[in-house]
């Protein structure tokens, strides 16, 4: 999977999340045409979250997580300055929590493990 780190931004927290480039060879094809793929990860949790990534028509692709990314900001009470990194996780100032690991549909779901997990059941 490509990896990219990005500090959130206001767009990336009240809109949408804006990706690199190289992020969509790891997403599956976008077929006929398709100017939108939907894919889905795993939390922690176990949970599956399906997002949607979408692609301008024509010119530069300017790849962007929109469909069920608001969801996940909302459920994770991300902040602009939060950074999310890929595979898609995040971190909050002072603490580093890997949450989510993308995949692609159809393929075996990624496990992890969360860096901190003994102190934040302590917390």
């Amino acid at each position: 999977m490509a990896r990219f780190s990005k500090v959130l931004r206001k767009t990336d927290i009240q809109k949408r999340l804006s990706v690199p480039t190289g992020f969509l060879s790891s997403l599956p094809s976008f077929n006929g045409g398709a100017h939108a793929v939907d894919f889905q990860a795993v939390d922690g949790s176990g949970r599956v979250w399906t997002f949607r990534c979408s692609i301008r028509r024509n010119g530069h692709p300017k790849p962007v997580i929109s469909r069920g990314w608001l969801t996940y900001v909302h459920s994770k009470s991300l902040k602009v300055g939060d950074k999310v990194h890929s595979p898609l996780s995040f971190s909050k100032p002072g603490r580093q929590m890997t949450e989510e690991r993308m995949h692609r549909a159809g393929r075996r779901k990624m496990r992890e493990g969360c860096r901190n997990r003994e102190r934040l059941q302590r917390d």
